[in-house]
Parts: structure tokens; sequence; C-alpha cells
């Protein structure tokens, strides 16, 4: 996985990405190209970067607070409170729309030198812990 977030984090920030605009495939398709990890700046790439911690973060906070609700309502009500940061997210990202954010990130599930690229900028915004 790109950095050390629970599965369920990673998961929820990549599906909500996904969910917010055209997916990556649709994207390649449309403009009828295939994008390669050197095609992206590292401009881009850090703005990626930037974007998938905060989803992250989002992501596990979710996790963190679905644990403690009760019923369906507070489910449905931290969801959408979460579904709003995330949108907050994409829409005050500098530097990439979220057409390019799902590009990258469907692109990044099987290019591993994408992945090492966005690790690398991931690293350098977040870099881990020492064990």
């Amino acid at each position: 996985p790109l950095i050390n977030l629970s599965k369920t984090a990673v998961s929820i920030a990549t599906a909500f990405a996904l969910s917010l605009g055209v997916t990556g495939v649709s994207v390649a398709q449309e403009f009828d190209t295939e994008f390669s990890a050197a095609e992206y700046s590292d401009a881009q790439l850090a703005a990626f970067a930037a974007t998938y911690i905060e989803f992250a973060e989002i992501g596990m906070e979710l996790e963190v607070r679905m644990a403690t609700v009760e019923t369906d309502e507070e489910r449905m009500v931290v969801q959408m409170e979460a579904q709003e940061a995330m949108t907050a997210v994409v829409e005050q990202a500098d530097g990439i729309t979220v057409e390019e954010y799902n590009a990258i990130i469907t692109q990044a599930q099987t290019d591993m030198d994408l992945t090492a690229q966005i690790q690398a900028q991931i690293d350098l915004i977040a870099p881990a812990a020492p064990e």
C-alpha cells in the first residue's frame, strides 16, 4: 500500500475519490491515450500525495467514529460529514483536478513505477515514523 494506513482508511479514500468524478480509465479512453508514470509531473504527484494523505486522514477519523456509533442514523450522519470533508479537500486542492486525481489513483493500482513515485512524494510530505 502507499502509506502505512489501515486498509479501511485507504479503501475509503480510494472509493470516495473514484466516486467524485470519472475514473482514470474513462479519462484515458476519453483522450484516447494511455498515461505512464513518466507523464505526470512532480508537481502533479506532489498534489496527488497531499490530497491522498488528507483523504486517508479523514478515512481514519471516519473509521474511529464509526466504531462508536450505535444507530444507522448516527452512522449516516458520520458518513455524510466525512463525505463533505473529502469534497472540501478536492475542491480546495491546489495543482490537481478531480479527473487527474482519479486517473492517477486508478493507474497506481497497476503501475508499480507510478506507485513508487507517489510513495516518494508521500514520504517527503509525511515521512514514516521510525520503528
